[in-house]
């Protein structure tokens, strides 16, 4: 299934890195903070797609992750769909 929830802006991201810690920190701390510093639904709902057990290492792991998470909602949304192939009835 697509993600078909607008993507947060890398700046967000960025800015949601810097704020959060100590490190090592699960992603259900991290969603704490983007909450209490209001960050947009973009953010909270895209670190939804993170297992509710994860946990980050570090920030530069935290930054890593997200971008890998991205690049493969990105890549997903722009892949073609797949067509069944026709049976021998059709």
């Amino acid at each position: 299934m697509v993600y078909m929830e607008l993507l947060p802006k890398m700046d967000n991201i960025m800015h949601l890195a810097e704020i959060a810690g100590p490190f090592p920190a699960s992603r259900q701390e991290i969603m704490r903070i983007a909450r209490n510093y209001g960050f947009d639904r973009e953010v909270l709902h895209f670190l939804n797609l993170f297992p509710a057990d994860e946990v980050f290492d570090s920030r530069a792991d935290f930054i890593t992750r997200c971008d890998e998470v991205e690049l493969l909602v990105r890549e997903e949304r722009d892949a073609p769909e797949e067509q069944s192939p026709l049976s021998p009835l059709d």
